[in-house]
């Protein structure tokens, strides 16, 4: 049935004109069915139509602004999930970084971006964006798994006093919730 869905939802996106107002959430939504088809060439050029036409949308005032900046960085998010996925890590950076600081997806960028940080070997890029994510005035979002990278990251760079630290923390922290 899922499959029949997904493959509805590319029939019906192929057909939205490129001059309509919902050419680019439609070419959204294609863009995750293809990736959910494991078509990841054809995703990433579907995500890339969404940040080329919502660069600036013209007579586009008030909330249509709004949503097409929102599906821009939505867009810009996949495009940096694909490449993850893909171990592209270098290209996952690039676009989880063209999130705008401050914008909706900006913290859940920062820690997609840590992961990609990680694997190439950027422990202080790593850590910064981790840094962020812990600090005060962030206190109510919700990124547990931050710890443990955090804490391989220590590991990793033999500071195992401090990854048992953070793995401590870690517990004391998410422990109950378990």
């Amino acid at each position: 049935e899922a499959d029949k869905s997904f493959e509805e939802v590319k029939r019906l996106t192929l057909m939205i004109p490129k001059r309509d107002a919902f050419y680019p959430r439609g070419k959204y939504l294609e863009g995750l069915a293809l990736f959910r088809a494991d078509k990841a060439e054809a995703a990433l050029e579907a995500f890339k139509e969404v940040v080329r036409e919502t660069r600036e949308i013209a007579g586009a005032v008030g909330s249509e602004a709004k949503a097409m900046k929102a599906l821009r960085e939505l867009a810009f998010m996949q495009l940096g999930r694909t490449h993850y996925g893909a171990r592209q890590n270098r290209y996952a950076i690039f676009y989880f970084g063209k999130v705008e600081r401050g914008g909706a997806q900006w913290l859940e960028s920062l820690f997609e971006s840590s992961w990609a940080s990680y694997r190439i070997g950027k422990y202080e890029q790593a850590l910064g964006n981790l840094i962020t994510l812990s600090s005060p005035f962030f206190r109510e979002e919700y990124f547990p798994e931050a710890l443990i990278l955090k804490a391989v990251i220590y590991y990793e760079n033999c500071r195992y006093r401090e990854a048992l630290m953070v793995i401590e923390d870690f517990e004391r922290i998410y422990g109950p919730v378990q």
